[in-house]
Formats: structure tokens, C-alpha cells, sequence
């Protein structure tokens, strides 16, 4: 058994639900690199032709989303007794299908709209677990860049007059613009579980719901 799945066990069969929560903690150093990467952005040469390149913005995307993670393994923890299944599920599932799974059992029937938060989850998982692409890799780009690119969340292939070309994938990646949409994301993604709560179950909401404003913190950077 390999130390992930022990640790996975332990998650599963604790007794106790008493726990330090982690999250707020990496939310509050992303924001520090989303300032950060505001700065650099305002800065940029490319700013008024339309580019927002940023070096602290892949760091505050890696740590808003883990973050995002973590407060999902906690919900899942926190709220297993009186939603059974989630914490025997929540180690053996992507972040994009355990939230999936949270919304779901909360409210049974909900469909649940993942383009967005799956699109910020293949950043994050292509900037933690980089492997670098050739800079000419023109049609192998992954469909989830080609639509980033499309919203204008990262740098074109072809910057305006004068301002050069974006063909590798870390700068686009390095992206204020994209950094800022996904902290959208995650903050969005939590609303969205808190409205899923009928009534009658207001105490569980407000035992996560607490998390929401610590996501919201990004408002307070410019877009």
C-alpha cells in the first residue's frame, strides 16, 4: 500500500472530527502573489496593447486551487454525518469530480455546470505537473488553452503590432487576466454549493459557508 492510499485509509476510518483547518492559510499567500501580479501587470509594456504578463501568477493559481482542494476534503469531513458517503469518497476523487459528488449529495437531482472549474483544474495541474511542449506546438495545444485563449484569459499567439508573439505555453499561463478568473472560479464554485442547501439544513451551510468571504478577497485586487 503505498503512502497515499494509507493516508487515505486514515481519512476514511478516523474517529475523531476535530481538526486544524488549512486552507485560509494558502488562500491568504495566494493573494499576496495576486497583488503581486497586479503590480507586474500594470507595469508590463504590453498592457496597453492588450497583454497582462505576470511571473507571481501561476504561484497564486497553484495556491488558490489547492486551497480550493483542501476546503473540499474539509466540507467532506465536516459534513459526512449528516450527508453519508462523502468522506469515504472524497480521497479516491479529482478535485473536479469530488466536488461533483459534494453538490449532488446535498442536493440530489442537481446538475452541475463544471466547464469553468475543470478548465482552471487543467491549468493548475498543467503548471504543478509541468511538462514542457515545444514552443512551435501550434494545433497540439490543448482545447482547454485554445478556449482560455478565446475568452482572452491568456495572450494570444499573435500580440498586437509591435508587441511580439506568445507561442509557448508558461506565458500564457503567466497571465494576471487568468489568474484572476480562476480565484473567480473557486469563489463562484463555493457559492454554488452553499445555495444547493434547502432550508431546513442552514446549520451545515454555515458550518462551510464561512470559507466563501476568504475566497472573495481577490475582489479587493483589481480585474
Amino acid at each position: 500500500m503505498s503512502k497515499r492510499q494509507r493516508r487515505a485509509q486514515e481519512f476514511k476510518s478516523q474517529r475523531s472530527f476535530a481538526w486544524i483547518s488549512f486552507f485560509q492559510d494558502l488562500v491568504s499567500s495566494a493573494y499576496v502573489l495576486l497583488e503581486k501580479a497586479s503590480a507586474e501587470r500594470s507595469m508590463s509594456e504590453y498592457k496597453s496593447q492588450g497583454g497582462h504578463y505576470s511571473i507571481h501568477a501561476a504561484g497564486s493559481i497553484v495556491l488558490v486551487t489547492t486551497a480550493f482542494d483542501q476546503w473540499l476534503n474539509e466540507c467532506c469531513l465536516s459534513l459526512d454525518v449528516a450527508y453519508p458517503g462523502l468522506r469515504n469518497a472524497a480521497p479516491d476523487l479529482d478535485t473536479v469530480q469530488k466536488y461533483v459528488t459534494l453538490c449532488t449529495i446535498i442536493s440530489p437531482g442537481t446538475t452541475v455546470e463544471t466547464l469553468d472549474l475543470q478548465m482552471a483544474w487543467d491549468v493548475r495541474n498543467e503548471i504543478v505537473h509541468f511538462l514542457p511542449r515545444t514552443t512551435s506546438a501550434g494545433d497540439t495545444w490543448p482545447s482547454w488553452l485554445v478556449e482560455l485563449e478565446r475568452r482572452g484569459l491568456v495572450q494570444s499567439r499573435k500580440l498586437p503590432h509591435r508587441s511580439g508573439d506568445a507561442n509557448d505555453l508558461p506565458s500564457k499561463l503567466h497571465s494576471y487576466k487568468l489568474c484572476y478568473w480562476i480565484w473567480q472560479i473557486m469563489a463562484a464554485s463555493i457559492e454554488q454549493v452553499l445555495e444547493l442547501f434547502p432550508e431546513d439544513r442552514s446549520v451545515h451551510r454555515e458550518s462551510i459557508g464561512w470559507a466563501l468571504p476568504v475566497f472573495q478577497v481577490y475582489v479587493n485586487a483589481p480585474a
